[in-house]
């Protein structure tokens, strides 16, 4: 440390500095002081205050940082507190915002869960009361059929006791046996004896459903037939025909081929006769069909029946015509039809069908469960087969049967009467005479029908009339012509008699 001689001044603002105070003293000059022990002991105090200073000066920096720690942490909470504060405020208001969308939607859902089940509500409210006007509809329907079919069975009744009496007293006339005539000649013979009368008949009912008078002079001369279009081949779908064969075929599948075989159906082998018809021939031997249908009693009249192809009920009863091989005129009844639908409704008094009219009994009735029992009662064994009599499961497999048709048959259209009946050969359970009939009905042909189920003993007759066996098979009186081949057929009657 180097010495100096502060002045007075100096010393006292040390002084001061340290918190003492200099006194006055009288004497002492004013200039440099000299190392007096006050010197001496100014410049120690001033060399402690400089140490002081120092240590002051460090403790002061360690100081203050607590203070400026302290003072940046209270800052900072400060504004923590402030952002906590500002945060919370924003939280506050998100929940307010979710709670108040949360009770927007759940007031929406509870609107839409309303609605709903208001809706549906008056749906079935609507469902119920639609049922309800279906079912009184339906028990009207049901009074209104129990209250016509009474009506109709007493009219029927009544027909019949007024028939029966004249029928009772109507001679019976014996049956000549038919003489042996050579193989041209029995060619002509079926034709006048089986067809003549039965067509002469049933062209008088046509004259007088169109309202032509009836003619008092009978056709007894034979009808001269030629034979059109192509040669018959057996089993052969003809180009284009191949969709309407399959869907045909639906009805002996359904059926299990009811219709398709003569009640009493048996078969044997013979020695071979080309005279004679066969379903096949080998090594000089030959199939031989036969029936128990010879047996049977055969109407003295063809039968009459209304119907048409798509209708389940009517199928009934043309399988059980089949298994009879009987003979029977139809006067189809197509939807619209306006001239056969219009006549049965006026002979049987409903709208109906089948209707059944047995003109040489004076017979007359609906219901095809009815008429099927009737016909094997009359001219059968008395034995309904199986599939006939299986009541709801019939009638099903009926109409599924016609499923692949898709209701063919069943609606008129625009066609040209012919002055008599076509004479028809075919028998049910045949897919290729199926489709033929369903132009017959469409175009409200009448048709005498000529059954010739497998084992119908009316196929020797058709062999040798056309000189082979094939359905269907045609002979139309109106122009002379006679066909095979069902495509053929089905175009002459559209280019002959569609409208």
């Amino acid at each position: 440390m180097s010495m100096f001689s502060p002045t007075r001044s100096q010393t006292s603002r040390l002084l001061a500095n340290e918190g003492l105070t200099l006194p006055r003293q009288a004497g002492i000059r004013k200039g440099p002081i000299s190392a007096s022990p006050l010197a001496r002991k100014t410049s120690y105090l001033r060399a402690k205050k400089d140490d002081n200073s120092d240590k002051s000066a460090k403790s002061e920096v360690v100081a203050d940082e607590p203070a400026v720690v302290v003072e940046d942490t209270v800052t900072v909470g400060a504004k923590g507190f402030g952002s906590a504060k500002k945060t919370g405020g924003a939280k506050e208001k998100v929940v307010e915002a979710v709670e108040a969308v949360g009770e927007e939607t759940a007031e929406a859902v509870t609107e839409a869960k309303e609605a709903v089940v208001k809706e549906t509500e008056n749906a079935k409210d609507n469902i119920v009361a639609a049922v309800e006007e279906t079912a009184e509809t339906m028990e009207e329907k049901v009074e209104a059929v129990d209250e016509t079919a009474q009506a109709v069975v007493e009219d029927a009744v009544k027909a019949v006791e007024e028939t029966v009496e004249p029928v009772a007293e109507k001679p019976v006339e014996p049956v000549a046996e038919k003489p042996v005539e050579p193989v041209v000649e029995e060619t002509v013979e079926p034709v006048v004896e089986e067809t003549a009368e039965p067509v002469a008949e049933a062209t008088e009912s046509i004259a007088e459903t169109n309202g032509t008078p009836k003619e008092t002079t009978e056709t007894t001369e034979p009808i001269e037939y030629t034979y059109t279009g192509p040669e018959p081949q057996r089993f052969a779908v003809a180009e284009g025909q191949t969709g309407q064969i399959l869907g045909a075929a639906l009805n002996p599948t359904f059926r299990l081929f009811s219709g398709g075989f003569a009640k009493g159906f048996s078969a044997g082998l013979q020695k071979a006769d080309k005279d004679s018809y066969s379903v096949a021939r080998a090594i000089g031997q030959q199939v031989n069909e036969t029936s128990q249908v010879s047996e049977f009693m055969r109407p003295s009249q063809p039968l009459e029946i209304y119907e048409y192809e798509g209708c389940p009920f009517c199928k009934k009863v043309r399988e059980a015509v089949s298994i009879l091989d009987l003979d029977v005129i139809y006067y189809p009844c197509p939807r619209n039809g306006p001239t056969f639908r219009p006549k049965a409704i006026e002979l049987g008094g409903k709208r109906s069908f089948p209707y059944m009219v047995d003109p040489g009994a004076g017979k007359a009735m609906y219901e095809s469960d009815d008429i099927i029992n009737y016909l094997f009662q009359e001219y059968g064994d008395g034995e309904v087969p199986v599939g006939l009599r299986l009541g709801v499961f019939t009638t099903l497999s009926c109409g599924l049967s016609l499923v692949g048709r898709l209701g063919k048959g069943s609606s008129y259209r625009a066609a040209k009467m012919p002055e008599k009946p076509i004479i028809f050969w075919a028998y049910e359970a045949s897919p290729f005479c199926k489709v033929v009939r369903e132009v017959l009905c469409e175009l409200e042909i009448p048709h005498l029908m000529k059954t010739v189920a497998r084992g119908s003993p009316k196929r020797q007759d058709l062999y040798e009339i056309a000189g082979g066996f094939q359905v269907p098979y045609i002979q139309d009186p109106n122009t002379g012509i006679a066909m095979f081949e069902s495509t053929a057929i089905i175009d002459y009657l559209n280019e002959t008699y569609a409208a």
